[in-house]
């Protein structure tokens, strides 16, 4: 199937015509499927009741509403919808991988451009400052900052 898949705003897959940035992002993801390809990636022990096709390492993009600068999520390799508790037990070429936690990233980014202090994770002012929206704001913030520079 097609690397790039491109929906439109009804949802349902489009034709488009290709440009110089759709075949850079193709060579690119030919590039990281051939990596992919040739590694193992396997888990250090199988969850009792888990289905996965380990041999499913192909990756894909899927861009939303007819832009290829809207989405661009990746699918088609096994781990990638998995538990969080059976992604701990993914292996590459036997060794144990680390998933990195970017809880509140906007947040702790934000602060530290602004030269403030990230707030102790457990206090209250964090926990209430961590929430989808004051990330998105955040972000928001450093983007329409960023541009004026």
């Amino acid at each position: 199937g097609e690397l790039l898949r491109l929906k439109g705003a009804n949802k349902v897959l489009m034709d488009y015509n290709d440009t110089p940035e759709t075949k850079a992002m193709r060579r690119q993801l030919q590039a990281i499927n051939q990596l992919i390809g040739n590694a193992t990636i396997g888990l250090s022990s199988k969850p009792e009741g888990m289905r996965a096709d380990l041999s499913a390492k192909r990756l894909y993009r899927v861009f939303n509403d007819g832009r290829f600068d809207l989405g661009g999520r990746f699918y088609g390799g096994w781990w990638i919808n998995e538990k969080r508790a059976n992604r701990q037990l993914i292996t590459i070429d036997g060794q144990q991988t680390v998933e990195l936690d970017y809880s509140a990233f906007h947040l702790r980014m934000c602060h530290h451009l602004s030269g403030l202090t990230v707030p102790d994770k457990g206090s209250l002012v964090f926990r209430a400052s961590a929430t989808l929206w004051a990330n998105s704001a955040c972000a928001a913030w450093y983007c329409s900052n960023a541009e004026g520079d």
